[in-house]
């Protein structure tokens, strides 16, 4: 007896292009106020598989399975590092240059990472550190004390 679904297969990984695609479609999404309010999970990643084929300028075949999970690596990996970062701005070093302080994080982020795995979603975090609704989440609220 098989278990499992014969035709599902392992797409490739996602490029830089969609992961920055994925992320703007989330924010778009996630900011309408009028259409957030009541909206379920299943129409709510209807609209950014929506909003995710309509922008896109690059062969790209992804499904709303796809792109949901895809989105919970970012998320996971983007907070990660907002955590670090945000250890590295209370650490008040003076002259200590932005790029210092992201290269930082980034040294944090792999000596954290039980793989070692290096940062690999900077272009993610550059769309997403500034967007209110990202500092909103509570994973990403970088005034804890």
């Amino acid at each position: 007896m098989k278990i499992g679904n014969k035709n599902k297969k392992r797409t490739r990984n996602f490029s830089e292009k969609e992961d920055i695609l994925l992320a703007s479609a989330w924010l778009e999404v996630s900011m309408d106020a009028v259409q957030s309010i009541d909206q379920t999970r299943s129409s709510y990643w209807q609209r950014i598989h929506e909003y995710y084929h309509k922008h896109k300028t690059f062969e790209s075949d992804r499904n709303i399975s796809s792109l949901s999970h895809h989105w919970g690596i970012i998320q996971g990996s983007v907070s990660k590092f907002c955590s670090w970062y945000s250890q590295v701005l209370r650490s008040n070093q003076s002259g200590v240059t932005e790029q210092d302080r992201i290269q930082q994080a980034c040294v944090l982020y792999k000596d954290a990472d039980p793989d070692k795995r290096s940062f690999g979603l900077l272009h993610c975090w550059n769309l997403l550190q500034h967007a209110q609704k990202w500092n909103d989440l509570p994973c990403n609220n970088t005034n804890k004390k």
